[in-house]
């Protein structure tokens, strides 16, 4: 008994260590936000001393201009679902990350601590660390399901939490809510007890719902393929369809039926209840409807993460796109596949038996890999969803199974080198990783030289031989079954996203700033306002509770096109996701597209359509000389301007 309780208690140790810290960090006000740009973008540099680590990203557009912005509008509003200050008004349901005042946040967990307190700063701090916490927890539960190795079940965790790829995007949500699904998943037909497949049941079910809620396919598509793989293999590894399991299979189909209705119906009343927001977000020009062929990665993309160390110095930036799109997982087990087949041909004729789990993953691996390299007919693409998946989106689904078949090969004792077949294959293996990621640096290096300068005491071929030989030790390692592969791996891990994210503390840039005091007073009647010239100061006054015209728009707002453009000359235009700027300049095409998710309003800020959506106070970093205006302050030029007829 006492060895029992011993056991299961240092199973234990680990999240209660990850929920420690949690609260720690939490009630500390740190966080990883990026909000400190706005020291440049509002010109006050007093604030410099609440960013405790490194530097905020420009990277960070979406983080800074729309996700921190709304998730304080939402805690100083009460987190209503239809937030009257973004735009004429914008409901929230359909954002995954923001918490609204409705029964589906019960499936968003990473914002109940909005709920629970009115301290924005505790829960914009929380929020932060909490989509860590899960990230680390979840993928935790699932290796210990899998391996039931600790050690391996941590260090698995840390491979997640310290993933380019991840840290670039912050992509936790789609990698916890699966991990927690397929935990649930595997308890559900372990369980011997039907009390516990009831509450597998429930877990499971929730865990899809919440996923579902994601809404965000380029992301989800991949990494629920990789879970299909998973779950199949570990039903086939558990001999779950042997003969004379007919009564558990009858018993555990009932559930998985209970888990299905309860998909369904929420999802059901999911867009029922929202039917108009999301008809409206299908329909736009972008993000819109889209079909991707497959063949649109490549070889190196496939294949850089190692090089990712390097794009953490602002001074190198990215060799293409930018640092999230060039982002990766630290890739190994493609290699590892003729491996990994090799020895399970061998392990069937010594046993007849084989590693259904392992071989399972690499299966769905292999499927998003060869999707993702090679032209394939198109009506592959439609069948499985991945027509709706953007070829370095794809990438989740196989980093994410690339982390799972480390820890498995490691784990499994069957894939060590035993004789001198494996000695030759292992020779072959470690050559050609090394090989591989040798050409990807020679690649990069001739198309972005630059993504190469730092750090300068190092040339730049030693860098490339460096990472490349690296690469082909932790395979050596790997194979071996040397536990100082997980060291080494983790240990290059953290060197390559331990700069990525800053540390600062508090919200003091956003709400304690004479800016922010002064849009927080001239908005005491529930003023509305229009930001002129660098659209961040709308969401910048959105942040202090003012009820702000333009900024981002999640979806088109067609009651305020319908003012600017009645005629809806523009419709093909505004008719997006789009961060929304009014320039002060008159052209004959007035709406301008800049980018993909980026407007220009071309419109004189005394224009009567101006007028008419009855606008109190203009908010700009331009000198706004017009004579419908009042300036009533200026702060570090950034100035606010009333209208005289107001």
């Amino acid at each position: 008994m006492k060895q029992f309780l011993k056991q299961n208690i240092n199973y234990y140790i680990y999240p209660l260590i990850i929920i420690l810290l949690l609260f720690l960090l939490s009630f500390m006000h740190l966080h990883g936000s990026s909000i400190g740009k706005y020291e440049q973008i509002i010109s006050d540099y007093t604030y410099n001393s609440d960013i405790l680590f490194r530097s905020p990203r420009d990277i960070r557009s979406d983080e800074i201009l729309v996700n921190s912005p709304f998730l304080i509008s939402q805690s100083i509003n009460d987190n209503p679902t239809i937030n009257t200050d973004i735009g004429i008004e914008t409901n929230l349901v359909t954002q995954y990350i923001m918490p609204t005042n409705n029964v589906f946040s019960i499936f968003k967990p990473y914002t109940w601590i909005f709920f629970l307190t009115e301290n924005t700063e505790f829960a914009f701090s929380f929020f932060w660390w909490i989509r860590v916490a899960l990230l680390l927890l979840s993928t935790y539960l699932l290796f210990i399901l899998i391996t039931n190795n600790i050690k391996l079940s941590i260090a698995g965790s840390l491979f997640f939490l310290l993933t380019p790829f991840l840290q670039w995007w912050q992509q936790f949500d789609t990698i916890i809510m699966i991990s927690i699904g397929l935990s649930a998943f595997i308890l559900l037909f372990r369980s011997k007890s039907l009390w516990k497949k009831f509450l597998s049941t429930l877990l499971l079910s929730y865990a899809i719902i919440s996923f579902g809620l994601i809404l965000y396919p380029p992301f989800q598509i991949p990494i629920a393929w990789i879970s299909i793989f998973l779950a199949i293999g570990f039903l086939l590894q558990e001999k779950y369809f042997k003969k004379n399991n007919k009564k558990r299979i009858r018993v555990d189909m009932l559930f998985l039926f209970l888990c299905i209705s309860i998909v369904l119906f929420t999802l059901l009343m999911y867009i029922k209840g929202n039917k108009e927001v999301i008809e409206i977000t299908k329909q736009t020009v972008y993000p819109g409807q889209r079909f991707i062929s497959a063949g649109q990665g490549n070889f190196t993309n496939l294949l850089n993460g190692f090089y990712n160390i390097l794009m953490q110095s602002d001074y190198n930036g990215a060799p293409y796109a930018n640092q999230c799109e060039a982002s990766n997982f630290l890739i190994l087990s493609i290699f590892l596949l003729p491996w990994i087949i090799y020895k399970n041909i061998q392990m069937y004729k010594k046993e007849k038996k084989l590693d259904y789990l392992t071989l399972s993953i690499c299966l769905g691996m292999m499927f998003l890999s060869i999707w993702y390299l090679f032209p394939l007919q198109d009506f592959i693409s439609k069948y499985t969803g991945l027509y709706l998946v953007l070829p370095q989106r794809a990438l989740i689904g196989i980093g994410f199974a690339n982390i799972i078949i480390m820890i498995l090969t490691f784990e499994n004792s069957q894939y060590r080198i035993k004789n001198v077949t494996d000695i030759i294959f292992s020779l072959i293996t470690i050559t050609v990783t090394l090989c591989s990621y040798y050409l990807v640096g020679k690649h990069l290096y001739t198309i972005s030289p630059n993504s190469f300068f730092n750090p300068t005491v190092i040339p730049d071929i030693i860098k490339i031989v460096g990472i490349s030989m690296f690469t082909g030790f932790l395979i050596y390692l790997l194979l071996i079954k040397h536990k100082l592969f997980l060291f080494a791996f983790l240990t290059y891990a953290f060197l390559s996203t331990v700069f990525i994210n800053p540390i600062s503390k508090d919200l003091n840039i956003i709400n304690s700033t004479n800016l922010a005091k002064n849009i927080q007073a001239d908005n005491s009647n529930n003023s509305q306002w229009i930001a002129y010239g660098n659209h961040a100061m709308a969401q910048y006054a959105l942040a202090n509770g003012a009820d702000v015209i333009n900024g981002v728009h999640i979806y088109p707002q067609f009651a305020l096109w319908e003012i600017i453009d009645p005629e809806k000359k523009y419709i093909n235009i505004y008719n997006r996701f789009a961060h929304i700027s009014f320039s002060n300049y008159t052209k004959e095409d007035f709406i301008e597209l800049n980018a993909m998710d980026s407007i220009t309003v071309n419109l004189n800020v005394c224009d009567k359509k101006i007028q008419q959506l009855g606008i109190d106070f203009v908010i700009s970093n331009n000198e706004m000389d017009n004579s419908c205006l009042q300036e009533i302050s200026n702060d570090n030029g950034i100035r606010i301007y009333k209208y005289l007829n107001q």
